[in-house]
């Protein structure tokens, strides 16, 4: 029953994978353009949900105990309904935040906060500890940098005002790096994707070596022809 389970969540992680990559080819293409909010928090949210589906705390221990894997399926599945909770919050006060009028109850600053950390969770099961780390240390610095001495100190930000900017606005998760990853690296990700996956990619590589094996620099002038050769 338990491997059933699995096997479902693993195949609508990749469904969201596949409607994420078509979702990036719409974004770039001459299509009508999406609201910024939707695809901004939109796409953060599916690709959240992908790497814990893709990632979960039971595939550490596989071949372990039914009773622990369900349990650490529980803490997942939980993860995942209050990230999105946390991201539909996001969708109530983004119109807000052009003229900056808008006003956050403890509620969605908890919401703002555990979307928060279950970002940082994701991202360390994707790729690694490192990159949650030096994120979570900034965050800390932010609450706590006022209690520091000399020039190590700020002026101070209270944590309302760290989720504020964070979560509740457009320069921090839904910031400007997010926006260009939706519009513009996505759909070069999907496209070399595509190209490996077909084998593509190995052709074209051979014909770059190919038209340049008797060029003095051949290797420097491959590398232009096929980057020429995959649009980039």
């Amino acid at each position: 029953m338990l491997a059933k389970f699995e096997h479902f969540m693993m195949s609508i992680g990749r469904w969201l994978a596949f409607l994420l990559a078509v979702a990036s080819i719409y974004v770039a293409g001459p299509f009508p353009l999406v609201d910024e909010g939707l695809r901004l928090g939109g796409g953060m949210a599916v690709a959240v949900v992908i790497m814990l589906l893709h990632n979960p705390l039971a595939k550490r221990i596989e071949g372990g105990p039914v009773g622990v894997k369900t349990l650490l399926w529980a803490v997942d599945l939980a993860l995942l309904i209050g990230f999105l909770y946390s991201v539909q919050h996001f969708f109530e006060t983004y119109e807000g935040f052009w003229d900056g009028i808008f006003m956050l109850s403890e509620t969605e600053i908890a919401t703002g906060l555990f979307g928060t950390l279950v970002i940082l969770e994701a991202v360390r099961r994707a790729f690694g500890p490192i990159l949650p780390i030096i994120c979570g240390m900034a965050l800390v610095y932010a609450v706590y940098g006022a209690d520091l001495p000399g020039v190590l100190a700020h002026t101070g930000f209270s944590v309302e005002e760290t989720i504020t900017a964070v979560w509740f606005s457009f320069d921090g998760v839904y910031g400007r790096v997010t926006g260009l990853v939706s519009s513009i690296v996505l759909v070069f990700i999907t496209f070399g994707a595509v190209l490996e996956a077909t084998g593509a990619s190995a052709i074209l590589l051979k014909l770059a070596t190919a038209a340049t094996a008797r060029i003095r620099g051949g290797t420097a002038h491959a590398a232009i022809v096929a980057s020429a050769l995959f649009g980039t």
